[in-house]
């Protein structure tokens, strides 16, 4: 079973921030793939935490030499 909320004017003149689960899946999708409605997440609610920060680590690329050297040929 899906859930969404309407965010825009719709043609089945549902409110803006009205919840809809009756409609099918199909239908569902594609008015959240059109921007009209988003996904509800009805799940019990998880809470994700992070003991502590970590850094990412900067990746240094070797620097490359080009591949084709565009110099004009004197002639």
């Amino acid at each position: 079973m899906s859930t969404i909320r309407f965010v825009k004017p719709n043609r089945y003149r549902r409110a803006i921030g009205e919840l809809d689960s009756q409609l099918t899946y199909g239908v569902h999708d594609t008015l959240v793939v059109r921007g009209i409605a988003e996904w509800v997440d009805q799940s019990p609610v998880t809470v994700a935490a992070i003991s502590e920060p970590v850094l990412a680590i900067p990746q240094t690329e070797p620097h490359r030499k080009p591949r084709r050297s565009f110099k004009e040929s004197q002639e």
